[in-house]
């Protein structure tokens, strides 16, 4: 659900955006697309290029200005909110060579500018991927949020190893907003201390760079300690200038059988990676 902020100056910050709910309790009220502009301007009393920037999510809207929307066509603003998040739908989550199941919320119309998801329907289901993956033959359809697999029953178990604390604890909490049952780690030490007093945990998230040093000593221990835990391995720009070295990322890749992400990573990424399986 957006997080309430400044009333007088901000918009809704989180996903769904205050557009998207606009244009939502729009079409809900079988206002036709080309006319969202225009009932904008009737309800606000707005000029047009400035209506159209808040139709298209380019201006912030105020929660004033939310609220005189619901109540021109009746709703509160729960009930606008509730019209976009309430509905998820089965999808599969596009990775590279993998697919991932995953629940998706769907917004009004095609991904706007600066979007990174999409989604299309296929024969097969609908599938999610980069709005640049889209084949040209699909419509895409607008991602508002991804919500992974998990069946909501247990917590997944996720320890998360980063020597700069600052992150590790930012991950922790990132996973912990997922419904994850997480905890963050700064050294390999008290990691695998952990591991070999008993802590058991169904999946890993780790650097490539600890210190001075790669990962790649830990990913040996964390699949000696177990074959089936899922790793996803985090690194910096790989490549030509890039600080993580590609092909030794692939050659650990190889050995040790982890998912690669690159930062900055965002919860639905990283979720879909952790529930792919190994």
């Amino acid at each position: 659900m957006p997080a309430q902020e400044d009333s007088q100056t901000q918009g809704t910050g989180s996903a769904p955006s205050a557009a998207e709910i606009v244009r939502a309790l729009l079409a809900r009220h079988k206002v036709d697309r080309r006319h969202y502009v225009t009932a904008v301007i009737e309800v606000l009393g707005l000029s047009r290029a400035a209506a159209h920037h808040r139709v298209t999510g380019t201006s912030a809207w105020t929660w004033d200005d939310l609220a005189r929307m619901g109540e021109h066509y009746g709703e509160s603003m729960l009930s606008m909110i509730r019209g976009v998040m309430g509905k998820t739908f089965a999808a599969q989550l596009v990775n590279d060579k993998h697919k991932a199941p995953v629940m998706v919320r769907l917004g009004d119309g095609p991904p706007d500018r600066g979007d990174m998801w999409a989604a299309f329907n296929t024969d097969g289901g609908l599938l999610v991927m980069t709005v640049d993956k889209v084949p040209f033959s699909f419509e895409a359809i607008k991602v508002i949020e991804l919500v992974h697999g998990q069946d909501g029953q247990t917590p997944l178990r996720v320890a998360v190893l980063d020597d700069v604390a600052d992150t590790a604890a930012s991950l922790a909490d990132m996973l912990a907003d997922e419904g994850c049952t997480s905890k963050a780690y700064t050294s390999p030490r008290a990691l695998l201390a952990d591991l070999e007093s008993g802590h058991e945990y169904d999946a890993f998230v780790l650097d490539w760079w600890l210190g001075k040093d790669t990962a790649e000593t830990v990913l040996a221990e964390l699949r000696r300690i177990s074959r089936q835990a899922r790793i996803v391995l985090l690194t910096g720009e790989m490549g030509a200038g890039g600080k993580a070295d590609s092909s030794a990322v692939e050659q650990a890749q190889k050995r040790y059988h982890f998912f690669v992400c690159q930062k900055p990573i965002t919860a639905g990424v990283l979720m879909a990676n952790l529930t792919l399986g190994v």
